[in-house]
């Protein structure tokens, strides 16, 4: 009974590290709406190197939606930290119209990163501790405190600029 119950988990985080959908229902529990479905496919084809653009394969991906249709939550906070789980040796940076959102976001990724026992279950070997206790990200030398100046680097990008349906 405890091996099945060990054997799910284990199938469960795998599935979460392999497929961007699952990972945003098991870690972020967010549950992609209709319009947002192409999204999270062209973020699983990016991440497999088969996103396609005029039928070549390419690396470029540009969402553009209003205001509260969850670009935030999925593209920005659920595409960046699962990207920093699967290739933690790469840099990842965040751009947005302002300092505050782009902290914000910053932030929620970091305490995704340090706090959610689901991202750990995920990326088990992303972490190492030092002798005080502290939680760093496996190869960069650093402590997750210093996780908002990590994203701050180049990589994926998310770009989050003011909105208007009825521009001047």
């Amino acid at each position: 009974m405890q091996f099945t119950r060990t054997k799910k988990v284990i199938d469960t985080a795998l599935l979460a590290r392999r497929d961007f959908d699952f990972f945003c229902r098991l870690v972020l529990d967010i549950k992609s709406a209709k319009h947002q479905q192409e999204w999270v496919e062209s973020i699983q084809a990016l991440s497999e190197e088969k996103l396609v653009n005029n039928g070549e394969i390419t690396r470029n991906l540009l969402i553009i939606a209003p205001p509260g249709s969850g670009k935030s939550s999925i593209i920005g906070i659920g595409t960046t930290s699962w990207f920093i789980g699967k290739q933690p040796q790469k840099h990842f940076g965040l751009i947005s119209y302002a300092d505050q959102p782009a902290w914000e976001r910053s932030v929620t990724i970091r305490n995704v990163i340090e706090n959610d026992n689901a991202y750990h279950l995920v990326f088990p070997s992303l972490y190492d501790e030092d002798e005080d206790g502290n939680l760093w990200i496996d190869g960069y030398g650093k402590p997750l405190d210093d996780l908002t100046k990590f994203l701050g680097v180049t990589g994926l990008l998310e770009v989050n600029v003011p909105y208007s349906e009825n521009p001047l």
